[in-house]
């Protein structure tokens, strides 16, 4: 193909004036049909992006091969069509070119995964419809159209695919994710909810590291989604990942809010005494990535956990210095007064000869 930086029959069919594109095909040669322009587009790439569907018709007419061009990204016209949301124009360039129904661009993305993740409920169902695509085809990280659709909160296109393939709820992607993680991760409640009406085992996938859908919703700090995941099964609560970390130390990892981390410990305090694979619990991570001593001590409800907790300051105080000092300070009023000193005591501090610098 010829290489142009615009040509006219690009600009023609850029803005839409049929007219001009079907003098310009009357006169042009094959090669001048099929030029480029600076993003390697012809004039259908052009044509299908803006949805001209009578323009796309004169030029698979006049060059039917232009169905088959790519650009520099590996996004045939298809793609751009799918993009873009126009139906019409996807099943015009389907029907003169069927072998691209599953054809990948540079992403290892189809058409049908990025409609699936724009939320295009026609162009979905217009390929579905045409018994031409592959909806286990994954993308480069094994993510299929479902989970494109699950992460963006795409309801409707999540309950199309569904029903045309109900299997693909429970296919992995390279992680060993399903759309019910991706759906719990971004906190799609919606999505969760159909998910496991259509396939309820779906809870208890684990990916390549051990993390279901709950771990997930801890995470990234969704509340309202990891109720709903612990109303199916209240058990999961206690459930591990691969490096023996439970649900509230996932979630003080993330580095969430000590008011959601707090309601999180309620739910199973017990938790927050439970050693990952290193020796690590919840509390030791408390310390490092969450609001200093204050936060740990809004969580800490025994006497051995505040031991615990301070000792640990007490080891690694050059670590968090600059957060105990500027916060530590309000434990006394966190905390009762009395009892803040017995701790000390406990650990060698003498009252009368004053507390530790970082206090």
């Amino acid at each position: 193909m010829a290489y142009r930086i615009v040509s006219p029959l690009h600009y023609a069919a850029r803005n839409g004036n049929e007219s001009a594109v079907v003098d310009l095909l009357c006169q042009l040669s094959a090669s001048s049909i099929s030029a480029l322009d600076e993003n390697q587009q012809t004039a259908l790439h052009v044509t299908a992006m803006k949805g001209y569907d009578t323009i796309v018709a004169h030029l698979l007419a006049a060059s039917p091969n232009l169905v088959y061009a790519i650009d520099s990204e590996c996004m045939s016209a298809l793609h751009y069509a799918a993009e873009a949301g126009h139906a019409k124009v996807v099943v015009q360039l389907l029907e003169a070119g069927p072998d691209l129904a599953d054809q990948l661009n540079s992403e290892r993305l189809t058409a049908l995964h990025i409609a699936a993740d724009c939320g295009h409920d026609n162009v979905v169902a217009a390929l579905l419809a045409s018994h031409l695509v592959n909806v286990m085809i994954g993308d480069y990280l094994g993510r299929t159209a479902l989970h494109m659709a699950a992460s963006n909160g795409h309801e409707p296109v999540v309950n199309r695919l569904l029903t045309e393939c109900p299997s693909l709820a429970a296919a992995p992607d390279h992680q060993g994710k399903t759309a019910l993680h991706r759906a719990a991760k971004f906190g799609c409640e919606k999505i969760v909810e159909r998910l496991i009406e259509a396939d309820p085992c779906l809870i208890n996938i684990v990916d390549l590291e051990g993390w279901n859908a709950l771990h997930c919703a801890a995470c990234c700090g969704h509340e309202s989604t990891l109720q709903r995941l612990l109303a199916t099964k209240p058990e999961l609560l206690h459930a591990m990942t691969n490096q023996g970390e439970n649900l509230l130390f996932v979630a003080m990892q993330a580095r969430h809010s000590v008011e959601f981390l707090t309601r999180l410990w309620q739910l199973d305090p017990g938790a927050s005494r439970v050693a990952n694979k290193h020796g690590v619990t919840p509390f030791h991570r408390a310390v490092k990535v969450q609001n200093g001593m204050v936060g740990v001590m809004q969580l800490c409800m025994t006497f051995d956990e505040i031991v615990n907790a301070f000792t640990l300051a007490q080891k690694n105080w050059h670590r968090f210095r600059p957060v105990m000092e500027r916060q530590c300070k309000s434990l006394v009023k966190l905390l009762n007064q009395d009892i803040t000193y017995v701790v000390l005591e406990y650990l060698g501090f003498d009252r009368l000869k004053g507390v530790p610098f970082w206090i």
